[in-house]
């Protein structure tokens, strides 16, 4: 088992229930380019970086879309997702992944807090997100060295996320 989907396990005891999604207003739709860097271009790929790693905005996209895929065939968690506009979701997932693996964009969505404000997800609907971002990632080709830097990344984003 890969070590930062172990912590993500250790840590969370799967808790299993089933409830609508209240919906909120969308936000806005902002694409991708618009926030890959101050300048505009695409930022450099810095060897050994985790962006590097990733495949730099091309292979964080191509992950992130696969990730989208996953979810959305997750019957698990599809309701979380009922409302979602697919296309502000994978810009924000592009950019904040491009952020948090030093690719030098900036994350331009709702602080976690804000935007799981209400869901009141759970430790077992965490859980298969996270287990439908790893199958995203194997199927995008992401190195697993780079899956568990970014897993351990994400992971601290749980408390954010869960109980909101």
């Amino acid at each position: 088992m890969r070590f930062a989907f172990a912590l993500l396990l250790i840590a969370l005891s799967p808790i299993g229930h089933t409830r609508p999604l209240e919906a909120g207003p969308a936000a806005p739709v902002a694409t991708s380019e618009e926030h890959a860097s101050p300048t505009g271009a695409a930022p450099a790929l810095a060897p050994g970086s985790l962006y590097a790693d990733l495949g730099g905005q091309e292979g964080i996209t191509r992950m992130v879309e696969a990730i989208i895929v996953e979810v959305k065939a997750d019957k698990r968690i599809a309701y979380l997702f009922e409302d979602t506009d697919w296309d502000y979701l994978r810009d924000r997932l592009v950019e904040q992944i491009c952020e948090l693996s030093g690719g030098g964009c900036e994350y331009t969505g709702l602080p976690m807090p804000d935007a799981h404000s209400g869901m009141a997800i759970t430790r077992a609907e965490f859980n298969w997100f996270v287990e439908d971002t790893e199958r995203g990632m194997r199927k995008a080709g992401v190195p697993l060295a780079a899956q568990n830097r970014l897993l351990a990344l994400l992971a601290k984003l749980h408390g954010d996320i869960v109980g909101q």
